[in-house]
């Protein structure tokens, strides 16, 4: 049977080897997609510098047949997660950022069964599993309802992480957000994995908290990067 043709949208940094780490776990894993008949949008920020950037454009048009890429001149997660939400115009849509690789086989069909006619997204959690009493947005790799994630942008800045916008525009259930659950597609097991962390250790990169209170800002933008002193 013939794959669906669907939207996936990432926010990556240049890290052009996690890239295709990432996509490459997802294409043979997540069955039920037509990766050639399908558009990805992805936003790659300049970090930790712009040099030979355009690898990751090549990367990606390796697994998905149509690829439009957004090169801001700044970092700025929130920006870049407003960018990538903004272009979708399908039905459902696949988020998934740069550093993650899925350990499973995963049917497509299963998750949009699972987004049904009322959620906002199936999740592929992580081995640490989300509250399920809160039922809010994340972006562990996910296939969200685009109609219901477009009711959240205009609500949303680039300034402050987007992540915590989301949750936070849920938690007040601005416009009724609330009614719309993000829910899991298997409990209890790690079908996504954060290979990003380590390449960071690796390369001795971190966020710099500079403007926003230091470490303990949680919630901080990614806007700019800084090398850890050795």
């Amino acid at each position: 049977m013939a794959g669906i043709a669907l939207e996936f949208t990432t926010t990556s940094c240049n890290r052009p080897g996690i890239l295709d780490m990432t996509y490459s776990s997802y294409v043979s894993r997540l069955k039920g997609v037509d990766f050639q008949k399908s558009t990805l949008y992805i936003n790659v920020d300049p970090a930790p510098d712009s040099s030979n950037i355009s690898e990751m454009e090549k990367v990606a048009k390796k697994y998905f047949g149509k690829v439009v890429v957004n090169y801001p001149k700044e970092p700025n997660f929130a920006a870049a997660v407003i960018w990538c939400f903004s272009q979708v115009k399908g039905e459902y849509f696949f988020h998934l950022e740069d550093d993650w690789m899925l350990k499973q086989r995963v049917d497509i069909a299963t998750m949009i069964k699972k987004v049904g006619e009322h959620n906002i997204q199936c999740i592929l959690n992580k081995k640490v599993t989300l509250r399920n009493e809160l039922w809010e947005p994340c972006f562990i790799p996910s296939l969200f309802r685009t109609e219901i994630v477009k009711r959240y942008l205009p609500l949303m800045n680039s300034t402050t992480n987007p992540e915590y916008q989301m949750k936070m525009i849920f938690r007040k259930n601005t416009n009724g957000l609330k009614a719309h659950k993000s829910v899991l597609w298997r409990k209890s097991h790690e079908i996504s994995k954060d290979i990003g962390r380590d390449w960071l250790k690796k390369n001795g990169i971190a966020r710099d908290y500079a403007k926003t209170g230091g470490s303990s800002a949680k919630w901080s933008p990614w806007i700019t990067w800084r090398t850890k002193k050795k």
